[in-house]
């Protein structure tokens, strides 16, 4: 009894002090943090226990809970994993939680709101649980392009290539990424708005990377500018038109890119600039076709002009084409040629130089392109050129080698099936004996020829130089050889003709050889070594080979 007296005393005393201080008796009464227990009236009250949950929150992180019951501020902040008790009225109540602190924005979601029904002398407990957010890193795929970014379809930044952020975490994020720029595009292409979604754990460190698509609106031509040995110096551009319009300009020697629309496009080009001069002035047009997102590759190669050829070289045309192609169809590689002939063509010191690297081009650099065009041709030891081979002797399985060629193979028919040529540079001579000496070599020529051809090899034939003691006869072969060239379309190569402006008509007078220069660099061509008619035979072989190149072969 004595302690109920006692309580009802205490009771009436903080009756007293709060009329003395104007307080209502119905507001809620809040207690020191982190006690676990208010006083409250048992008939009239009830408390609310309010944990504070802030999961992995460290003690040195500046982070609370900061309460307001009935939208009054409670005095004291929650330490994370703590509670604090608020003695409250009978009835319903909310409870609202926010973080605070320096560090509040690192945790999600940053408030929650809980509505409690109190309960005379009952204690309920409330815990309001808080996750750490998630950091996450928004980038696009493809580099140098840019866009607007949203998150939840809330705008955080525009066209920029990536944004880094928290969000909350343990809860679904829609992200995308609108109005993508790209200076390179033009009117080529454009890149579609990209979508993702992400569900990030708490804490979590995530980067997500949005792939765009490209649509494309044109597509693309590579324009080859090939302009046979240009130099750094020299001043010379391919001017482009694309059906029958102005489209641009190329550098010699470089490539360009046009956006073009689908479908079928003709597209030509010329030579110009002060430099232009030194090659042919324009190319054949080519037909394109050009498809959406696609790049097709046009070559237009521009060759030296035959003026810088000092070779006299004729028949070079549609039939000799035809010729190549044909043996293409065969398998015949377009970058190989044998060597077809007697003595002056089984020489070391013909054409062997250019794949011995033992070689000076002097004014003719522009043949470098024939050298690395057919490398690997040059030093190759024909099984059809051989010391005495007159023509009949090329047709002759008896005199192929056992150990490469087939029984009953020519040594012609040999070399052709072992190195599938493209080309045959033949100069090949007879005994002129015999009253019908002339008739037998005009139909060995034939024979060679039209076996040449049937194989798809272009036959370059070749007048011979002069033999010393046998003008007569010399003039009848080469008779027999243009003759033979004529009738069959044939490429003609006049070695008599160039070779006898040189001195002792470039041959050997006890060997009729052809001459050589003293220090016997017959790839050297510079003077006084062009005199030599091993020499010049070598110069002008490559004149042959870089002349077909670019008129046939390409």
């Amino acid at each position: 009894m004595t302690n109920i007296i006692r309580d009802s005393r205490i009771y009436l005393i903080i009756l007293a002090l709060l009329l003395i201080l104007g307080l209502s008796l119905s507001a809620p009464v809040s207690v020191a943090l982190g006690a676990e227990q208010a006083q409250s009236d048992p008939a009239t009250q009830g408390t609310a226990q309010v944990f504070c949950n802030i999961r992995g929150a460290e003690e040195t992180d500046s982070v609370a809970c900061r309460v307001s019951i009935d939208g009054v501020s409670q005095p004291q902040d929650i330490l994370p994993g703590q509670s604090v008790s608020y003695s409250l009225d009978l009835g319903l109540h909310e409870i609202l939680v926010e973080l605070a602190g320096d560090q509040a924005g690192l945790w999600g979601p940053d408030s929650q709101q809980r509505t409690v029904n109190i309960s005379a002398g009952y204690n309920y407990r409330v815990y309001m649980t808080f996750y750490k957010k998630a950091h996450l890193t928004i980038a696009l795929s493809q580099p140098d392009i840019v866009g607007d970014f949203y998150v939840d379809g809330e705008l955080l930044a525009t066209q920029v290539a990536s944004i880094d952020l928290w969000v909350t975490s343990r809860t679904r994020h829609d992200i995308a990424i609108k109005d993508i720029t790209d200076l390179a595009a033009g009117d080529a292409y454009y890149w579609r708005d990209t979508l993702a979604y992400v569900w990030p754990y708490s804490g979590q460190e995530k980067t997500v990377v949005l792939y765009p698509r490209k649509v494309y609106l044109k597509g693309f031509l590579k324009l080859d500018c090939d302009v046979s040995n240009v130099q750094p110096e020299d001043d010379v551009v391919c001017n482009v038109a694309i059906d029958d319009q102005p489209a641009g300009t190329v550098p010699g020697g470089a490539e360009g890119q046009f956006s073009l629309s689908s479908g079928q496009h003709t597209v030509a080009v010329t030579l110009s600039g002060p430099d232009a001069d030194k090659w042919n002035p324009s190319a054949k047009p080519q037909t394109v076709w050009i498809s959406l997102g696609r790049t097709r590759t046009a070559t237009f190669k521009f060759a030296l002009l035959p003026y810088r050829y000092s070779v006299m070289l004729t028949g070079v045309g549609d039939n000799t084409r035809a010729i190549y192609r044909r043996g293409r169809s065969l398998g015949n590689r377009k970058d190989v040629f044998v060597k077809v002939g007697d003595c002056d063509t089984a020489s070391p010191y013909f054409l062997h130089p250019f794949d011995d690297g033992v070689y000076n081009l002097g004014d003719y650099n522009h043949l470098q392109e024939a050298i690395d065009y057919f490398s690997g041709s040059f030093g190759r030891d024909s099984f059809a050129a051989n010391g005495g081979f007159v023509t009949a002797a090329l047709l002759n399985p008896m005199w192929a080698n056992p150990e490469f060629c087939k029984p009953g193979e020519s040594p012609v028919a040999c070399e052709y099936r072992i190195q599938k040529p493209s080309i045959a540079l033949i100069m090949t001579r007879t005994y002129h004996y015999g009253d019908n000496w002339q008739e037998n070599y005009y139909q060995d020529l034939k024979t060679l020829v039209e076996y040449s051809i049937q194989q798809g090899v272009i036959p370059v034939l070749s007048t011979v130089p002069r033999i010393p003691r046998a003008h007569n006869a010399i003039y009848e072969m080469n008779d027999r050889v243009k003759l033979v060239a004529a009738e069959y379309d044939v490429p003609l190569w006049d070695v008599f003709e160039t070779t006898n402006a040189l001195p002792n008509n470039g041959v050997e007078y006890d060997t009729a050889h052809l001459t050589l220069p003293p220090d016997a660099m017959t790839g050297f061509f510079v003077e006084p070594n062009l005199q030599y008619g091993m020499t010049l035979r070598n110069l002008e072989a490559l004149e042959v080979l870089h002349w077909l190149m670019n008129e046939v072969i390409y």
